[in-house]
């Protein structure tokens, strides 16, 4: 699972959540990312002010550290986004060829990520 999160002090982070915590009452209390990044909004405030069009992406720094604590209480927004784990070949060949009712060939291309296509054969 994914995160983006706003703490109070109006830093913007996101990486992976690795743990959560929960008290007594089931509120959470904190999580752990790793794979942290930080958003430097100042110098991309500057940036924008200078050149009036930022790539975002730029902005993005890594946290030091295998991992990142963020006390729940210092959470202003918290989105997350569920990535679903990629299926076996076997199937997604299978799936496929009982909802196209054909035979299909599975291939790989990566514009970005990593992403399974199929093509009719």
């Amino acid at each position: 699972m994914r995160a983006n999160v706003l703490t109070v002090s109006d830093n913007l982070y996101r990486g992976v959540v690795s743990e959560h915590f929960l008290d007594g009452d089931g509120k959470l209390t904190g999580v752990i990312l790793t794979e942290a990044v930080r958003f430097d909004r100042r110098s991309f405030l500057a940036g924008q002010r200078r050149d009036g069009n930022c790539e975002t992406e730029a902005y993005w720094k890594e946290v030091p550290g295998d991992k990142l604590y963020v006390f729940a209480d210092k959470i202003v927004d918290l989105s997350l986004s569920y990535e679903s784990p990629q299926p076996p070949d076997e199937v997604l060949d299978k799936f496929l060829r009982r909802r196209l009712d054909r035979a299909v060939k599975i291939e790989y291309s990566s514009p970005r990520r990593t992403r399974r296509k199929h093509k009719p054969e």
